[in-house]
């Protein structure tokens, strides 16, 4: 009796457990849509495509925080006179080039890793759209890992071999930054992703989302898709292992809108998994079912996961996908792969995404 007693009480703890989660999902869903936006006493900010993350601000300084590598936005002055304003952009490459539709816009000159400054010259009650230049359709290189948690402290050997890599656009991050989604924890991820030489664009993991908001604080939108040079990247938060309805919604319209360009699709939990034993899988199958339906119908050319602290490569319905736990979480050893992660060179004008292992250890 006593055993029954403590399997009910486990099993309505995982159930409010996993209603926490539904609801920080939501929540998760409604932040998205007012990450990127800001409104001041002086000026009025808003991103259009792409993803921005506002950092900071005051009356003549905003700082922000890229969550792809192109993007656009709109400043507004909410005032009668002119006024300078200096935008600080961080986790952008050194070749990003933004442009403005008429406000004078200067660069300036910055010390910081993948940072880049600009002075935008407002005119009285304006409105001006920043833009980053577009990048032809042409191939390129990405890195794509997952899952640190409390291996933060050996991360810079990972961090040493990701920038070994030549020609390397940006890196996606397949969630699982923090062990426990602490404050600290996620300071500590921000401070060492400074040592990486090359963008990072990320998606949350189950772990990183105990708080509902800190992930978001960080790192920015959730759910949310862009393009580069050709091909569209799309995260989905699937953190909770399943999706809200929202996130339903944006990524019915996101299919149809990348249907005739090279697609990838990033998250953190597979809808399912091969092994079959490990919980790597959302809770739903019939929900699982459903995306990889919609995905496969849509023409998703690859997803990226990770969650599973191993490296495991499967197909769903004609679509290839990777898994690659190895950023440093304890490792499932009886795969034979430790710390590693995966180099993927895609070809938009084919949709051919050719994907090869670099091991850490």
């Amino acid at each position: 009796m006593k055993n029954i007693a403590c399997l009910s009480f486990a099993l309505i703890s995982l159930q409010l457990s996993i209603s926490c989660l539904a609801d920080d999902m939501d929540g998760r869903s409604d932040r998205d849509e007012q990450i990127g936006k800001l409104t001041s006493e002086t000026y009025q900010f808003s991103t259009q495509e792409g993803t921005l993350n506002v950092v900071s601000h005051d009356a003549n300084n905003l700082k922000l925080r890229a969550g792809s590598p192109e993007f656009s936005a709109t400043v507004t002055n909410s005032t009668e006179v002119g006024q300078n304003l200096k935008i600080t952009i961080s986790n952008v490459s050194p070749e990003t080039v933004l442009q403005s539709d008429g406000a004078e816009l200067a660069a300036e000159d910055t010390s910081e890793n993948l940072t880049k400054s600009w002075t935008i010259d407002l005119n009285a009650s304006s409105q001006v759209t920043l833009a980053t230049q577009k990048r032809e359709a042409t191939e390129f290189q990405f890195i794509a890992l997952g899952d640190i948690q409390d291996g933060i402290d050996e991360f810079a050997q990972v961090t040493q071999r990701i920038n070994e890599q030549q020609n390397i656009d940006f890196v996606l991050f397949l969630g699982d930054l923090t062990m426990n989604a602490r404050q600290d924890q996620f300071q500590k991820v921000e401070d060492a992703f400074e040592g990486v030489q090359y963008p990072i664009f990320s998606t949350p993991g189950n772990h990183d989302v105990s708080s509902a908001d800190r992930y978001q604080d960080f790192f920015g939108r959730a759910t949310y898709s862009w393009e580069y040079k050709g091909t569209v990247f799309t995260s989905v938060d699937s953190a909770s292992w399943t999706l809200s309805q929202k996130t339903w919604q944006k990524y019915k319209d996101w299919l149809e809108k990348a249907k005739d360009k090279t697609h990838i699709v990033f998250s953190h939990i597979a809808p399912t998994e091969s092994f079959g034993l490990r919980g790597g899988h959302w809770r739903s199958r019939r929900e699982a079912n459903s995306f990889v339906a919609h995905s496969s119908r849509g023409g998703v050319d690859a997803m990226f996961y990770g969650h599973l602290h191993t490296l495991d490569i499967f197909n769903l319905a004609g679509i290839p996908v990777y898994i690659s736990g190895g950023a440093g979480a304890f490792q499932e050893f009886l795969d034979g792969i430790e710390r590693h992660f995966l180099k993927a060179r895609v070809n938009p004008s084919t949709s051919e995404i050719d994907v090869s292992v670099v091991r850490v250890d």
